[in-house]
């Protein structure tokens, strides 16, 4: 049902946070405004399907006229006088107060949380600080990766996105303050963030595997200056001390390179245009564990 009293609300942002807060916001506001600097035809596509709201997009963000502007996806930066002109909601892909910064459900996996999950909060000044409105969290089950569990939050932010907002901005909500002695903060990940770090156990890599799926970069090792990502792991426990980072055997399973508590056993390896390269091409002795040196 839309509402008549709180009918306008503005989106920005991009990407697939962006798509599923949209969604949400279409069932319970008659009017909304879009800043979405990177997927304009999407988005016009979008407003053709759904003529019952009317649209309003806008190329810069200062010519929003709502009082309230939701943040997904957002990569712009909000200054200070924007922030005391407007109520800016945003949307953030980590139970804060922990995990603030980018990429945090990645960092959370690697880090084998318990529980994952995203929070609404508005926003102020600094990182990911401001007063918590809503927050979502469930079990990490340590099997589902990255992307499943991105997918699962957009599902959440779809169905329940609307009554959220609606809710706050019809005093329902009070917003509480984030304890800052619990949290933590987390950066932008890069492509050389990626490199599998021999120097970890069959548990950290597990999480390191699950973190970086499909349509993130993948994990990838390094020889000779050349990338290699295997498609399919999996890990043989040994308890025994030799060289870390090592390519110590190499048959019909896949190639064994050396780690903390084991042996990373990779196959169906590829280079990074993609070609499929045999595991016989890696020879046995070879030497990995430099290119890892001060990685985490």
């Amino acid at each position: 049902m839309k509402t008549s009293s709180k009918g306008m609300i503005a989106l920005a942002g991009n990407g697939w946070g962006f798509w599923a807060a949209l969604k949400s916001l279409i069932t319970s506001f008659n009017k909304i405004e879009i800043y979405n600097p990177l997927e304009s035809e999407s988005v016009k596509k979008f407003i053709n399907e759904n003529s019952s709201v009317r649209f309003v997009i806008h190329s810069q963000m200062q010519d929003i006229s709502s009082n309230h502007i939701v943040c997904a996806g957002l990569k712009d930066i909000i200054t200070l006088e924007m922030l005391e002109q407007k109520k800016f909601i945003n949307i953030h892909y980590s139970l804060l107060p922990g995990y603030r910064g980018l990429h945090s459900t990645v960092w959370a996996i690697i880090n084998n949380e318990p529980y994952l999950g995203y929070t609404v909060h508005l926003m102020n000044e600094f990182i990911d600080d401001g007063d918590v409105i809503y927050q979502y969290r469930t079990n990490n089950d340590f099997i589902l990766t990255a992307t499943d569990y991105m997918k699962h939050f957009n599902a959440h932010v779809e169905q329940n996105l609307s009554s959220v907002i609606l809710n706050y901005l019809n005093e329902k909500i009070t917003p509480v303050v984030q304890d800052k002695s619990k949290a933590s903060w987390v950066g932008r990940r890069n492509l050389n963030d990626c490199e599998i770090n021999f120097n970890s156990t069959i548990f950290e890599l597990k999480a390191f595997f699950r973190a970086l799926s499909i349509p993130y970069p993948q994990p990838f090792f390094t020889v000779d200056g050349i990338k290699y990502i295997p498609k399919t792991i999996k890990f043989h426990p040994a308890n025994v001390k030799t060289h870390l980072g090592r390519i110590l055997n190499v048959d019909n399973e896949g190639v064994w390179i050396k780690i903390k508590d084991g042996y990373i056993v990779c196959d169906e390896i590829i280079n990074e245009a993609g070609n499929k390269i045999a595991n016989r091409y890696f020879n046995i002795g070879k030497r990995l564990l430099y290119n890892n040196k001060n990685k985490h």
